[in-house]
């Protein structure tokens, strides 16, 4: 849509020969200008290049010495150039560049130069002055309310600006120029021509000479503009004056007017117009109507449709999240016969988040105009700082969970608050947290990170969460499960009440064999109003830790849990096939749901990704299984491909392996082999549930068992 816009607005340069077309630059030409000496240059959606008479050149951060290369303005003073950017303004000298990082001004600011001076002036009403040595700044204070600031510097060197008015530097403040007792609210700056200002309204060009005392009016039916043109710009050189309009372009010499042909090319209008020393013509043409309602029907055709696309793309999401969390919902009360609070709210949530965006949206609009009654001068940035005010308000609303009343709750003064008000000050702080840390570059030590701080915050998570993962894993995998808890604290020392900490701490308990611990941690670990993923693997941990207590039934239930609210997700088959073995039943059910472990036909990529590398368990329990069937030399050939899969650096699964592999001998019968199994699994993980099991196993075998080889 861009190009197809920018291809219609192009630049030309007009010789005694005529109009000759330039190569079209990318984006939406701005704002076009000549050097005293004749070098052309222009703006052009943020880039600044010049014209070398074959082609452009570009200018960006690797010459300005910035980390961004985004232009708002420039100005020419001589050869010399003077340019604003988000970091800074920048000055060319010819051979080199230098950045001002002192003088930040916002999107919309003005910029002239002259005599080794430049102007500076930005929505904020803050003027910027380069005196030739260094930058000092003035504040307006009761500077117009809306609108944009233009500056222009005639020949005796006057600054004047054009903002709801006109206004003239006297070098201490702001002086308004009047023309009798017109203030000229309505009137538009368009330009300076040496020792003349030239001002545009609906009722025709003005100029004024350099004291405000002089003025000249142009009506309509003199210089030829229609009741609906506008006069964008004005260029002047050898005793002729040019100005770019909506119908065209003019030309005064003084004393007549007339217009020039246009370039051609669908060309129905000028919106920027300079003047080389030669009196050579630089126009940027803007497209006659045809071509400007093709793209405006164009536009809108393709806003509505991204709009339908975007709307069509959250309602799928939307629903996509609901059914989950319903499945989720049914996991859980299945699990544990109950729905927490958390759940309840959160499919809430879910099916009013559309409303509560769109009420967000208009309310920051709202509270915007609403905001303008007190302070006029409200700037447009007051408009997401207010929409992300009245995110929090929200988050923090429904962060309040409705505590159910239990009976251990005391009756009268000291009893529990009816809210869970500590999930909702932890929502809040962080996002305060964020807005804080967004504009940490206002801190002049902390200036040198202007740019990156959206990076920082996507970055430093993704760092400290993979960190902890790390360490974690590494704590594991040698068996320091009391290691790898505190690691948990630490990390989530902002939050140990959350869904992930609390799933990874119960795992970590069951892996150290405190089953009961285990259990408690992860059915507080259930209560999160968001149905992520985790909660498969809370399920499964879940079933897990209820098996290790001999409690069946409730296992089976939690597993059957896990796969239903995540049916891509494997891994419960695990504990449910290991659970059949244990009860030496059915072993043809346990071999069967043994191969479900592996089977990942009809997954994504990210699905089988998430079900991580089951090798090692599948080969141990196919062991174990076939053993129970009676198919000797099958469960051997298991085992050593069981051994083979297993991570030789992680503990605690050799461990697993070798008790699988273990209880598959001693079903086969062969106890000297078995033993020999147990006694790797306990000098692998001598405190953790599969030495524990392993160690269980070889005083059951010692007291009940004979040997056999």
């Amino acid at each position: 849509m861009a190009s197809r816009a920018a291809g219609s607005i192009l630049i030309f340069h007009r010789t005694e020969s005529g109009w000759q077309r330039l190569p079209a630059l990318a984006g939406f030409p701005d704002t076009l200008r000549v050097s005293s000496g004749g070098m052309v240059w222009a703006l052009t959606f943020g880039r600044l290049s010049r014209w070398d008479g074959a082609r452009w050149n570009h200018y960006g951060s690797a010459d300005f010495g910035t980390k961004t290369s985004y232009v708002t303005g420039f100005a020419l003073d001589g050869e010399q150039l003077w340019a604003s950017t988000h970091e800074g303004v920048v000055h060319w000298n010819g051979p080199n560049w230098q950045l001002y990082p002192e003088v930040v001004a916002s999107p919309g600011a003005s910029m002239v130069a002259g005599d080794g001076q430049a102007w500076v002036i930005d929505p904020g009403g803050t003027l910027f002055l380069f005196s030739g040595r260094q930058w000092w700044s003035r504040a307006w204070t009761d500077h117009p309310a809306s609108g944009t600031p233009k500056l222009a510097r005639t020949s005796d060197g006057t600054v004047w600006l054009g903002w709801h008015g006109i206004w003239r530097w006297d070098g201490a403040g702001w002086t308004p120029v009047t023309e009798g007792t017109d203030h000229l609210t309505d009137a538009q700056l368009v330009g300076e021509t040496g020792d003349r200002l030239w001002l545009w309204d609906f009722s025709g060009l003005r100029s004024v000479s350099t004291n405000g005392k002089d003025w000249t009016a142009y009506a309509p039916d003199r210089t030829g503009l229609t009741d609906h043109a506008w006069v964008r710009d004005v260029a002047s050189a050898r005793g002729r004056t040019w100005f770019a309009a909506t119908t065209g372009l003019l030309e005064f010499d003084g004393t007549l007017w007339r217009p020039l042909p246009l370039p051609g090319g669908g060309v129905a209008g000028i919106a920027n117009v300079a003047a080389g020393p030669d009196g050579a013509l630089w126009v940027i043409g803007s497209p006659s109507s045809g071509s400007l309602q093709a793209v405006f029907y164009f536009s809108v055709v393709m806003g509505l449709a991204v709009v339908v696309a975007i709307i069509w793309f959250f309602r799928r999401l939307k629903r996509r999240r609901l059914e989950q969390h319903q499945l989720v919902t049914q996991a859980v009360e299945h699990a544990t016969g109950e729905v927490p609070e958390e759940l309840e709210q959160g499919a809430g949530r879910l099916a009013r988040s559309g409303v509560l965006a769109v009420v967000e949206f208009i309310g920051a609009i709202v509270a915007y105009f609403l905001l303008r009654r007190f302070w006029p001068q409200a700037p447009l940035w007051a408009i997401p700082v207010l929409g992300a005010a009245i995110y929090l308000v929200v988050t923090f609303q429904q962060s309040l969970v409705k505590r159910r009343p239990r009976p251990s709750d005391p009756i009268g003064p000291g009893a529990p608050s009816s809210y869970d008000w500590g999930r909702s000050w932890k929502a809040v702080l962080g996002g305060l947290l964020v807005l804080l840390f967004f504009n940490a570059d206002r801190l002049p030590m902390l200036r040198f990170l202007r740019g990156y701080f959206f990076w920082i915050l996507v970055g430093v998570p993704i760092a400290y969460h993979a960190l902890m993962l790390n360490l974690m894993n590494r704590a594991t995998r040698r068996g320091d499960y009391d290691g790898a808890l505190k690691l948990i604290r630490w990390f989530y020392f902002y939050n140990p009440s959350s869904m992930e900490a609390l799933r990874m701490s119960g795992h970590m308990l069951l892996l150290a064999g405190r089953y009961r611990e285990a259990e408690v941690t992860l059915r507080r670990s259930l209560a999160s109003s968001q149905a992520r993923e985790s909660y498969g693997s809370a399920l499964e941990y879940l079933g897990d830790a209820l098996m290790e207590q001999g409690r069946y039934e409730e296992a089976s239930r939690s597993y059957e849990a896990a796969l239903h609210a995540f049916p891509w997700l494997h891994r419960p088959y695990r504990g449910l096939a290991e659970m059949l073995l244990r009860q030496e039943k059915n072993p043809e059910e346990a071999l069967a749901r043994v191969e479900e472990i592996v089977d990942f036909s009809g997954l994504s990529w990210h699905k089988r990704k998430l079900n991580g590398a089951p090798q090692d368990d599948y080969w141990a329990l196919k062991a174990w299984a076939l053993a129970r069937l009676g198919r000797s030399s099958e469960a051997a050939l298991a085992i050593e491909n069981a051994l083979k899969a297993t991570n030789k650096d992680c503990l605690p699964d050799l461990a697993a392996t070798h008790y699988r592999a273990g209880m598959a001998m001693q079903a086969l019968g062969h106890l000297t082999s078995a033993n020999q199994h147990f006694r790797r699994a306990v000098e692998l993980d001598p405190r953790g549930r599969r030495g524990t099991l392993a160690n269980m196993a070889l005083r059951e075998g010692s007291v009940w068992g004979g040997v056999r080889v």
